[in-house]
């Protein structure tokens, strides 16, 4: 590295740095600022000496921790990431030149921050939101980031499940956010082809309540006041903070848990939100003004023209909406609708039902102000006022013609085919209206222009195409055909027909190079292909008729033979996996042809995930419906579980078992057996659901899924309760003794669970269990209260006996 100019640095006056010169206009020779560059960001100078010291602070730790901020002096580079500054209290640092920092390092600094010139993406650096997500930083662009693209584990090398993963706008880091919360502790995030970082996370101590001092909500709905509490690092831990209390001035508004109540009419409430520490102090936030209002229009932002009436069911949020302004001059009744944002930001989904319209422009249109329903009057452009509330905006919309064919497009002008030809060809036909835009439902006819046309060719139409082929025993000709849809919108093409000399190849004719088994795929893919085999002229024209019983042989991509890959001379996608074949076709035994074709599957798959790692069963030997409850499916950006709303049926699952003894192996079971208490790992594989009637199998890729069962110690515990529910009458050990806690004790230990069976001794109660007795109080005075443990049981069971003095 080449020497520059020497500045002293300190961690000290690092955070002030107040010597920083704000001169904005100052640049070096190749156009870099003064200021800091981080990973996703530029801060001038003059901007970084209006921040205060912990803004200053803040931003000169955070991206060092994630190794990204450069500082520019006077056209000099200073790298603070450099262990020469980590090092401080005093180091002399060689300022470099821009063009220096640029060669040595391959990142060069822009306006957006730190630009890594290097190809390979590089997670840079991760970091903690909240106990329940992270930040990743990456070295450049990310184009696109999935879940399965990313894994965390803990220490132990236990995944953490993650639950969604949310790329940022300048694509340079990601939010991933977790089904469960972090624990004190590393972990290792790692992203496919990224590489991975280590976090470690730290539970912090509350030191902070960050609230907006004035909340909003509306009449007629419960809410939360919304707050965070902050630890010292200013990490969220509001997620892992339980004793939060509310002090309010008005209970009716807001209550002691937090929650805004729901009210039919305006009001407010002050509210601090209070959290007490371990310590026992209190932790307080600033006085927090929460008004209570009726929802308000504040802003009408979309409209349209819709033959639907009524508004609830025009869905401006739909995937197929497209804003319309044009009114048919007749034919059709059409309304206006509007979509309106009230003062919370909220955008309504469907068509205001408040909205009130007016049309400027009554000798073009007139507007029912309730309805909007629409009159168009004559041809023109018109406006429209539109009211909600107190918020009006005028619009524009046009009554136009009423749509009328006017032209007729095809993709052919002209179409060659042989006299032999036994396979039809096919013309597109498009008819378009005055608008240019495309028409359907037109009754379109083919036919030739004249006699000898109609005696060369057979003509037809059907579904947007026109069918030529030759009639029999036909000689070469030519014919003109005439499409039309009435007798001022036609057009023609013009077909000649060849006579097909004598046979000099073989030709294969109906096939596809990709199938798709999805038969609603919006590419248009075919599903099927049909296939013949011709015999060709020298010029490939058809030269005689198809060949009765050609050989088709599909094989895989490793060569092996599909059996009834074609049928009927058909090759149906729908009986074929996803994945390439090779096609060959033999007249007789002589090879006339190979292709290669793909087999794919558009159908849209849902993504299966655990939204666990452990699941217990305490209720009976089989786990299969706990396991079950733990999945959520995806499925076209809707989600699915058991028991929800939008519902999933998990039917059966394939797993393998790390102990049989427990938990046996099983292919698509429906059941998860315990053979006995205790714990397994299961490595889940195909799991069989159904989504909306359909059904789906996904491979979960042996997900690891720790079971449990307690089943039997519960089973146990309730059976040792029923035995002391039957010793309401303890006498004491001696005569004139009063009895004890631990004669009840040793009574209950000695009482039989199991008898003596000839070689097998008998069971008692302290064999099985851990017993405890204490004297009842207050009104479970004069009764023992006896406390059950079962080893594995789901926790301590007590019974209340009634207790007689011995005599």
């Amino acid at each position: 590295m080449k020497k520059g100019k020497i500045v002293k640095f300190s961690a000290a006056t690092m955070v002030a740095l107040s010597a920083i010169t704000p001169v904005a206009a100052f640049a070096s020779e190749a156009g870099t600022q003064d200021g800091f560059y981080t990973g996703n960001k530029f801060v001038p100078a003059a901007e970084f000496q209006k921040m205060s010291k912990s803004e200053k602070k803040a931003l000169i730790l955070e991206n060092i921790k994630a190794n990204a901020l450069v500082l520019v002096q006077n056209g000099k580079v200073f790298d603070l990431t450099d262990e020469k500054i980590a090092n401080a209290p005093a180091n002399e640092v060689e300022g470099i030149t821009v063009e220096q920092y640029t060669a040595e390092t391959g990142k060069t600094l822009t306006q957006n921050g730190i630009v890594d010139g290097s190809t390979e993406l590089t997670v840079t650096s991760v970091s903690a939101i909240n106990p329940t997500s992270v930040k990743v930083t990456f070295n450049k662009e990310v184009e696109a980031l999935a879940k399965a693209d990313v894994t965390v584990t803990n220490k132990e090398n236990n995944k953490v499940l993650v639950k969604s993963v949310t790329l940022a706008e300048d694509k340079k880091s990601a939010t991933i956010e977790f089904y469960d919360a972090l624990t004190k502790g590393e972990y290792k995030v790692a992203v496919k082809d990224a590489g991975e970082a280590t976090l470690t996370y730290t539970v912090g101590v509350p030191t902070t309540i960050v609230a907006e001092t004035v909340q909003k909500f509306s009449t007629g709905k419960t809410d939360k006041v919304a707050y965070k509490v902050l630890d010292e690092n200013g990490l969220d831990i509001t997620a892992t903070v339980k004793d939060v209390k509310f002090e309010t001035t008005n209970d009716a508004i807001v209550d002691a848990t937090g929650e805004v109540k729901n009210v039919d009419s305006a009001g407010s409430a002050f509210v601090y939100v209070v959290v007490t520490k371990e310590d026992g102090k209190e932790l307080k936030s600033q006085r927090i003004t929460v008004n209570v209002e009726s929802v308000k229009v504040v802003e009408i932002v979309d409209y349209t023209v819709d033959s639907e009436a009524t508004k609830t069911n025009v869905n401006f949020k739909a995937a197929t909406y497209k804003q319309n302004t044009k009114v048919p001059a007749k034919g059709a009744t059409v309304y206006l609708h509007a979509q309106t944002k009230d003062q919370f930001g909220k955008v309504g989904e469907t068509a205001s039902t408040t909205a009130k319209f007016e049309s400027l422009d009554l000798d073009v249109a007139v507007v029912d102000a309730t309805t909007g329903k629409i009159t168009p009057i004559k041809e023109g452009k018109f406006a429209v006022k539109i009211t909600d509330g107190s918020i009006s905006k005028t619009v524009e919309l046009e009554v136009v013609a009423e749509a009328k064919a006017t032209t007729i497009e095809l993709d052919k002008a002209e179409v060659t085919l042989s006299n032999k030809s036994t396979n039809a060809e096919k013309v597109k036909v498009e008819v378009k209206d005055q608008f240019g835009n495309k028409m359907s439902g037109q009754v379109v006819n083919a036919a030739a222009t004249t006699n000898a046309g109609k005696d060369l060719v057979n003509v037809s139409y059907l579904n947007g195409e026109v069918s030529i082929s030759p009639k029999a025993n036909v000689k070469a000709g030519t014919a003109t055909i005439e499409v039309k849809v009435s007798d001022t919108v036609k057009t023609t093409f013009v077909v000649t027909v060849t006579e097909a000399g004598t046979v000099e190849d073989y030709k294969l004719v109906g096939f596809e190079s990709k199938l798709d088994k999805n038969e609603d795929n919006k590419a248009k893919t075919p599903v099927k292909a049909t296939l013949s085999v011709i015999p060709v002229d020298s010029q490939g024209a058809q030269a005689g008729d198809a060949v009765v019983a050609p050989t088709f042989t599909v094989t895989d991509k490793d060569n092996e033979v599909v059996a009834n890959a074609v049928t009927d001379n058909e090759i149906v996608a729908s009986n074929l996996d996803a994945g390439t074949y090779t096609l060959t076709v033999k007249v007789g035994t002589v090879k006339v042809a190979t292709e290669t074709f793909e087999v794919v599957d558009t159908t849209p798959q849902p993504e299966l995930e655990f939204t666990a790692t452990t699941v217990s069963n305490s209720d009976d030997d089989d786990a299969f419906t706990e396991v079950a409850a733990k999945l959520k499916a995806t499925l076209a950006d809707k989600e699915y579980t058991v028991g929800g709303s939008n519902a999933l049926t998990v039917n059966n699952i394939s797993y393998t078992t790390t102990n049989s003894a427990i938990v046996d192996s099983a292919e698509a079971s429906e059941t998860i057996s315990f053979a006995k208490d205790g714990s397994v790992d299961l490595l889940i594989g195909k799991v069989a659901i159904t989504i909306g009637g359909k059904d789906y199998t996904v491979d979960m890729k042996n997900f690891k899924l720790t079971v449990s069962s307690n089943t039997e110690a519960n089973t146990l515990q309730s059976t040792i309760l029923n035995k002391i529910t039957d010793l309401e009458n303890v006498t004491g050990t001696g005569t004139d003794a009063a009895i004890t806690a631990d004669d009840v004790k040793e009574l209950i230990e000695n009482t039989v669970l199991e008898p003596a069976n000839g070689a097998t001794p008998a069971v008692n109660i302290k064999d099985k269990a851990t017993i405890t007795v204490e004297a009842g109080t207050g009104d479970d005075e004069g009764k023992w209260i006896v406390s059950v443990k079962v080893t594995n049981a789901t926790e301590v069971k007590t019974k209340t006996i009634s207790a007689t003095p011995g005599a």
